[in-house]
């Protein structure tokens, strides 16, 4: 870059002696004709003639072509310092290099996200498409409420736009307005809520849903309770009564297996309620959309699962026995479910977008 400069100044000078040049040769020129007229008259008309026919064309042609080779040559060098890269000098550090390896696993881990993203893009846009012209509107009117009372980063125009179709489709008369009014909310609903979703993952779908019958909200508790108050209960019925109905070895084969129904039964039960805890978060957060949860028997069957598989290795050490035994199980058995709900996001998420 330096040289680059010093050169452009190099032709600048030049330019500037060569125009001084021409204006000294101008002024001897000058004086050559008073000179040429204060000779007698057909001297000086003869010399006059040959000074302006052959100093004055020639010089100021040659000067005016010297002048103008700096200008171009500093276009040139312009142009060229403006078409060449800047080059790297010695005090300044070499960019770093990123390691192909790194960027591949980088690549690689971001990916299942990517695709995740992008599938759910378009399982909204198809959504979208399908909605009728009343749940169209009745969506969009609540996800305009609910941005105009929370804060939000989704640019103006958008949420104006989305304004301005709402109320614009209640006063069309004509069936074609009608149509082109509801395409119109329509492209503007899909921008702000895919905008929204990105942002909170909160869209008209899951405002509405949030607002409406949770069946999950009372489903789940139900069903915890009814395996603590019926379920436990007949199988300590079936326990006792296994105890003294057969010999004494296979009885304690059927209470063996009957320990580990109840492990499974007190590990499922904890995964649901870390179930039910998730969906009324969801609701609260208004991001809670029916067909969200849709894998309720495989995350109860995880659930126990893992519990039974626990139970299987640290059962044997533990220094209980009776009645005061099966309540320890079932404790250990309902906290080794709560946490078996964050193990099925990540199993899934491996299996599924790998």
């Amino acid at each position: 870059m330096s040289t680059t400069n010093d050169s452009v100044q190099t032709l600048l000078k030049q330019r500037r002696e060569l125009r001084q040049c021409l204006q000294e040769l101008r002024e001897e020129i000058s004086d050559l004709n008073k000179k040429a007229q204060s000779l007698p008259a057909t001297v000086g008309n003869t010399a006059g003639k040959q000074v302006g026919e052959t100093l004055t064309p020639a010089l100021i042609t040659s000067a005016s072509k010297q002048a103008e080779i700096p200008e171009k040559a500093v276009e040139k060098t312009v142009v060229k310092e403006a078409d060449q890269p800047e080059e790297r000098t010695d005090s300044e550090p070499p960019a770093p290099k990123v390691d192909e390896g790194h960027k591949n696993n980088r690549d690689t881990e971001d990916k299942p996200v990517t695709d995740l993203k992008k599938r759910e893009d378009d399982i909204q846009d198809e959504e979208v498409d399908a909605l009728d012209e009343t749940t169209l509107s009745f969506r969009a009117r609540l996800l305009s409420d609910y941005l105009s009372n929370h804060p939000t980063t989704i640019d103006g125009k958008k949420l104006a736009r989305l304004d301005a179709c709402l109320p614009s489709q209640k006063e069309a008369s004509d069936n074609q307005d009608v149509e082109g009014q509801v395409n119109d909310l329509r492209k503007a609903y899909r921008e702000v809520s895919s905008a929204s979703y990105a942002e909170s993952r909160i869209n008209g779908e899951t405002l509405a849903d949030s607002m409406g019958n949770v069946t999950l909200l009372w489903g789940l508790p139900v069903l915890i309770a009814s395996l603590v108050l019926v379920a436990f209960p007949f199988i300590l019925l079936v326990q006792s009564v296994a105890s003294r109905m057969f010999v004494p070895v296979f009885s304690s084969d059927v209470l063996l297996v009957l320990e580990g129904v109840v492990a499974f039964l007190w590990g499922g039960a904890g995964a649901l309620s870390a179930l039910s805890w998730q969906v009324a978060s969801d609701v609260r957060k208004r991001t809670y959309f029916h067909g969200m949860i849709r894998d309720l028997g495989l995350r109860f069957t995880f659930g126990g699962t893992l519990a039974l598989a626990c139970l299987l290795i640290i059962g044997r050490w533990l220094p209980f026995s009776g009645i005061l035994e099966d309540m320890v199980v079932g404790i250990v058995a309902f906290f080794i479910g709560i946490p078996s709900t964050v193990l099925f996001k990540m199993l899934f998420r491996f299996l599924v977008y790998r």
